[in-house]
């Protein structure tokens, strides 16, 4: 059996589609740094800041997705399992 490497493809529904989960993830994250400046209180302050922390940590997992998605690339350690087998 020959193992070829398939040239990278665009991908416009699947980049489509994050391009519109990033936004949505853009706009909580907005949502998000404003509550943090309306906290009324330690407690509200505190769960706004975790809420913005975990929404900005999304987002990077969906940056991180987009650029592999446009470049064709396979994540790290992928690539290597790929040939392994």
């Amino acid at each position: 059996m020959q193992n070829s490497k398939l040239a990278p493809q665009a991908r416009p529904h699947a980049l489509a589609e994050l391009e519109a989960t990033i936004a949505k993830a853009e706009a909580e994250r907005a949502r998000y740094r404003q509550s943090t400046s309306r906290a009324s209180d330690d407690d509200d302050l505190r769960r706004a800041k975790a809420f913005l922390r975990i929404t900005e940590e999304r987002l990077a997992q969906l940056q991180r997705s987009r650029e592999v998605l446009i470049s064709g690339e396979q994540p790290d350690g992928a690539e290597a399992e790929a040939e392994a087998s």
